[in-house]
């Protein structure tokens, strides 16, 4: 059967186990299977974009939907980068709790927290690694490309569950290998694996090269 569709995907979990005493748990392993995806995944398509009005009471605002990891943020006018630092090196950056300007700097704990309280609401713009949530969404890149990735990990769950230790080996090396060949293919999308040919100036400089006589 296709496995399209986070109803799909819990019929074809059930299928592999074997167990109908198991269907009532079903979603419970995709959750958790998903949780190691979204842990060990960085795909292109779980790269979104939010924009936010900051406060203008408090150095503090929430972070975007499905929020997993932030890969930069920018004010859009005036436009100026965001820098991160970390919690401790931004607690030497913050003069008063009461202090107004425009931030510039930023950490994450459980909530943005900037370098100081906003003096209007500038307009934010965040690129961040967004979770997959099969179960609001029913369908996404990663169940529609790799099915056996949602398929292998639920089933990994579900083996701990019920102390399958015959199975639990191999389904995890088939998730391992899976994540390891979804996250290559990935990068190599980002460039990350590419070589390129750089001309040296000086033969860029020198005009035109004859093949036969050398000059």
């Amino acid at each position: 059967m296709s496995i399209s569709n986070y109803s799909e995907l819990q019929t074809a979990v059930a299928n592999w186990l074997h167990r109908d005493d198991l269907s009532a748990r079903v979603p419970e392993f995709i959750a958790m299977g998903e949780a190691v995806l979204n842990r060990k995944l960085r795909t292109v398509d779980m790269e979104a974009r939010a924009t936010a009005s900051m406060p203008t009471d408090s150095r503090y605002m929430g972070l975007p939907a499905g929020f997993l990891e932030m890969q930069s943020m920018y004010v859009q006018d005036p436009i100026q980068e965001m820098v991160y630092v970390e919690a401790s090196v931004l607690r030497d950056y913050v003069d008063t709790e009461t202090a107004t300007g425009m931030p510039h700097l930023f950490t994450i704990k459980d909530e943005i927290e900037l370098n100081c309280i906003p003096d209007q609401a500038y307009t934010l713009e965040m690129h961040y690694s967004k979770r997959y949530d099969i179960a609001s969404d029913s369908t996404n890149w990663l169940l529609t490309n790799y099915p056996e990735l949602y398929l292998h990990a639920s089933l990994s769950a579900a083996a701990l569950f019920v102390n399958d230790d015959a199975r639990i080996g191999t389904i995890k090396a088939l998730l391992s290998e899976g994540i390891e060949e979804v996250n290559t293919q990935e990068a190599r999308k980002r460039g990350a694996q590419l070589a390129y040919m750089r001309v040296d100036a000086a033969l860029t400089e020198s005009g035109s090269f004859n093949i036969a006589t050398g000059y």
